[in-house]
């Protein structure tokens, strides 16, 4: 499924991150992998007026976690 994923506290000042794709659409509550970072579906909602190649569903996240570097980069890390 298409869904259009825009970041930010409210759509009025969201930033647009594209569309991806995703199996399950996500509900609010939930946690969302875009790359390194985990964001929280904060809104999600149906674009029925959206033309038929473009996303027809929308979600809004925010709360950006860093994902915690693998264990060989610790240690790289602590060896310099």
């Amino acid at each position: 499924m298409l869904i259009e994923v825009f970041s930010g506290r409210d759509i009025d000042s969201a930033e647009a991150k594209g569309a991806f794709h995703f199996a399950v659409a996500p509900k609010p509550g939930e946690q969302i992998e875009r790359g390194a970072e985990l964001l929280v579906v904060r809104r999600a909602w149906h674009r029925p007026k959206a033309s038929y190649r473009d996303a027809k569903y929308a979600i809004l996240a925010e709360g950006r976690v860093e994902s915690q570097p693998c264990s060989m980069q610790r240690d790289v890390e602590t060896l310099s």
